[in-house]
């Protein structure tokens, strides 16, 4: 379900079913409009904010699994990236929602990794005419992090071309955001070392013996995701 509250009054004023299991929702810019992936039915869900409370629009079947959603900021454009199925699909919103045919055609790219994806970052030409300011012809760019493992992967958010894909010291990637002025991504991972302390709950085995036990340590690792253009 998903509820509409009032933050003044702090309360539920609305809450209504739209699938079975919500892994993620979105606003689209200047709209009243919702984007939410259904993990279990395997669907990208539009709904309206009315005043009668939420009322479903579409559904579209999109790839296996799908667990984030993001929009680009013309509303024109959605990313969902399947996690078992390993996909990117990438949506013409307007296509999707004036046709006749709900399906038809509105997925317009089927990007295909070599690892499970979950968290995605939309990097507009605005942010990068803003953080290198000599770049030349700046095209929007979409960062897909693996859900599992270390790696991330440069999209072309246009064509849905996978630009690069790079491996690094992390584990189950999160939270990934764009430094403010510098060309960095910031994010969020594990980082698993079979050398760390344990804690004394997992030192003690049945036998009152010491095992070895991994750690996993959350940290925060910026990189540069954004290269000046060769001349």
């Amino acid at each position: 379900t998903i509820s509409l509250v009032d933050s003044a009054e702090r309360k539920v004023v609305n809450e209504s079913k739209v699938g079975r299991a919500i892994t993620d929702i979105v606003a689209v810019p200047d709209s009243r409009r919702l984007l939410i992936t259904d993990e279990e039915s395997h669907e990208l869900i539009s709904v309206s904010l009315t005043s009668l409370g939420i009322q479903v629009e579409r559904r579209l079947p999109i790839g296996a699994y799908p667990v984030t959603v993001r929009v680009n900021s013309a509303g024109n454009r959605a990313y969902v990236a399947s996690l078992w199925s390993r996909t990117i699909s990438i949506i013409d919103i307007p296509r999707w929602l004036s046709g006749t045919d709900p399906g038809s055609d509105a997925i317009i790219h089927r990007v295909e990794l070599l690892f499970s994806p979950r968290e995605q970052l939309l990097i507009g030409a605005d942010d990068q005419r803003r953080l290198l300011p000599g770049l030349q012809g700046p095209v929007g760019r979409l960062i897909v992090a693996d859900g599992f493992g270390s790696k991330l992967a440069l999209i072309d958010a246009e064509s849905g071309e996978v630009l690069s894909v790079r491996e690094l010291p992390a584990h189950a990637i999160r939270g990934m955001r764009l430094h403010p002025t510098t060309p960095n991504l910031v994010m969020t991972h594990q980082m698993l070392n079979r050398f760390a302390n344990a804690t004394d709950a997992a030192r003690q085995t049945i036998s009152g013996r010491c095992s070895e036990r991994s750690r996993a340590v959350t940290r925060s690792r910026s990189i540069a995701v954004m290269e000046r253009s060769r001349s």
